[in-house]
């Protein structure tokens, strides 16, 4: 489409005949851009709740490391874990709950994450370390009165000591709790009695294991240390099958002063944990995963990208790959609808972005609906260019049909036809501030435009033909005078009732044009004239002057009978030629090349 120059004025807009109903047409054969867009996924209800309820940190930095965890609780064991020498032996100072209850205090140390470091698996934690516990009864319970008596005051209050190995597996749903199973087995050494404040008797030594299900809430922090605090329930088991008696004489002897043989105490627990751990934070392929299901694949995608590059070693590396592959092809949907959005909203142009952007990566299904979108938001330009002309904001009118030209197919003339209504304004606004000449250039540029109004353009380039016949200052410009003489010899066959006074009109405009063309060839003789006059002056010299060179001397007169050449002492260069014959004898002396003066020969002797 040819270019519009944005001239503009007041006037008034007139409306011409069929425009509004023109671009309704055109709006109305327009598929429109809102229509529902058929998206080639769309998830599973199964796997869409699984992914955001059951496992919603599939892609989660594994819990790489536990430096330490600190546990304390309260644990009751059972009456029966008393071992005695025979069966009538009892402790009744221990029947009650509250007598049974011990407290246990565990340090867990460096908890690692081993299955991780050598296989890249996500889903389960497993960490293995050590740990150390101490278990006493804190309230000592007196003994049977009938029990053999010692020179002590002995009282039942055992305390054991415990060297762990633990396991430790757990499963992250959350980024903020964590639940785990640890297995715990350990070596023990400790004492059942206890006389006064420090001493101990009835020792023995065996082994311990735990089974235990703890829960534990991570505190939002910055840095890459976790601290966290939960709860654990521990069943428990210690087991002393002998403990040492040294008032036996021997393993043999029937006197003693306990009947307790050994410990297989059962014990069940609640325990409050603190600890601080590395890892177990959800990673950008979560968040992506999130994005995926409602919607937002630009988000997923950078999210996948991102932890692609930061993840290279995850065990969910493939699954990531994949689910960036399936994103890629959505994204361009997504835009497509920001495009929508942006229409409705009437911000067109962030909306032609969006649709820009969607066609770099749309497939063979997307391409089409682009191309409508496209054409939907060119056909709102002409409904604001329509406004705009009726206004008689012609410059605004033209920028808005330039945006709107090349959003619409390639075969819809409704923009000529705008075109050329701007055009044709704009020439009427050119003929009423006396711009004939681009008036008439308008009135052309719309003709071609829309060749169905050229009866009537050709009227109006008639009425700027007698402008011209009338107008005095326009004599000496033959252009103009061309243009209204061409379309005055069109006219002739348009209006057959006016040819007669066409035909005066054509004969005036002929003799203007004659006249212009004669002042024109005497304006180009007399340059020439001023042109030869500056060439004469740069004609060489035909005798010697001062000022001339060297080389112009030697042109005149040719080579000299005698030079006599020298260099001062500032480095100036002298020279004297001697003619003796010729038409200009005479010493001729040159400084740095130009002749500085010149004098008739010498007189000779005997001449």
């Amino acid at each position: 489409m040819r270019s519009v120059s944005t001239a503009q004025h007041g006037s008034r807009c007139r409306c011409w005949p069929g425009q509004s109903l023109l671009l309704a047409l055109a709006l109305l054969s327009l598929p429109l851009l809102a229509k529902a867009q058929t998206l080639p996924w769309k998830p599973n209800a199964l796997i869409r709740f699984w992914g955001l309820h059951v496992n919603p940190l599939e892609f989660r930095d594994p819990l790489r490391l536990a430096p330490f965890d600190v546990k304390a609780g309260l644990a009751a064991y059972d009456q029966s874990g008393v071992i005695f020498d025979s069966t009538e032996s009892e402790i009744t100072t221990i029947a009650s709950i509250s007598a049974r209850l011990m407290l246990v205090y565990d340090l867990d140390l460096v908890k690692v994450n081993l299955v991780h470091r050598f296989v890249p698996f996500s889903l389960l934690d497993v960490l293995v370390g050590v740990g150390l516990r101490t278990n006493q009864v804190p309230l000592a319970r007196g003994l049977p009165a009938e029990w053999p008596p010692s020179d002590q005051d002995y009282r039942f209050a055992p305390v054991f000591r415990q060297a762990l190995l633990n396991l430790t597996i757990g499963y992250q749903r959350s980024e903020r709790w964590y639940s785990y199973v640890q297995i715990t087995r350990g070596l023990a050494v400790g004492n059942v009695y206890r006389a006064g404040v420090t001493g101990r008797y009835l020792g023995g030594s065996g082994t311990s294991s735990d089974l235990a299900l703890g829960l534990k809430w991570f505190r939002a922090t910055v840095g890459n240390a976790r601290y966290n605090l939960g709860l654990e329930l521990r069943y428990h088991g210690l087991n002393v099958p002998k403990l040492d008696d040294p008032d036996r004489a021997s393993p043999e002897a029937d006197e003693g002063i306990s009947p307790v043989e050994g410990l297989q105490l059962r014990s069940l627990g609640l325990f409050l944990t603190f600890g601080i751990s590395f890892g177990g934070r959800a990673t950008a392929a979560d968040r992506a995963k999130r994005d995926l299901y409602r919607g937002d694949y630009m988000s997923a995608e950078s999210n996948l990208r991102s932890f692609l590059q930061r993840f290279p070693r995850h065990g969910k590396t493939g699954r990531a790959q994949k689910m960036l592959a399936l994103v890629e092809t959505l994204v361009p949907y997504q835009q497509l609808e920001l495009a929508q959005a942006a229409q409705e909203a009437g911000r067109l142009e962030e909306a032609l972005l969006w649709l820009d952007r969607a066609e770099t990566r749309a497939d063979t299904n997307l391409t089409g609906r682009i191309s409508d979108g496209r054409a939907d938001i060119g056909y709102i330009y002409l409904q604001q260019a329509d406004s705009l002309l009726r206004m008689g904001q012609l410059g605004r009118t033209d920028n808005i049909l330039r945006a709107a030209e090349v959003l619409l197919p390639l075969n819809e003339d409704i923009v000529d036809r705008y075109d050329a209504e701007v055009l044709i304004r704009q020439g009427h606004d050119l003929r009423a501030g006396g711009d004939l000449t681009a008036a008439l250039r308008r009135y052309d540029l719309a003709a071609e435009a829309d060749t169905s109004r050229r009866v009537e353009i050709d009227g109006y380039k008639v009425r700027v033909a007698e402008d011209l016949l009338k107008e005095a200052e326009f004599a000496a410009d033959r252009s103009a005078f061309g243009l209204a003489l061409e379309s005055l010899r069109l006219s002739q066959a348009l209006d057959p009732r006016r040819k007669a006074e066409l035909d005066l009109m054509i004969v005036d405009l002929e003799a203007h044009i004659a006249k212009t063309v004669q002042g024109e060839i005497r304006r180009s003789i007399e340059a020439q004239l001023q042109e030869a006059r500056a060439l004469r002056n740069r004609v060489p010299p035909s005798k010697p002057r001062l000022g001339l060179l060297v080389a112009q001397i030697e042109a005149l007169l040719g080579l000299p009978d005698h030079v006599a050449r020298d260099t001062d002492r500032l480095g100036i260069d002298h020279q004297l030629w001697e003619y003796r014959g010729g038409e200009h004898p005479g010493m001729y002396y040159f400084e740095e090349y130009v002749l500085k003066r010149m004098e008739p020969p010498p007189e000779r002797s005997g001449e």
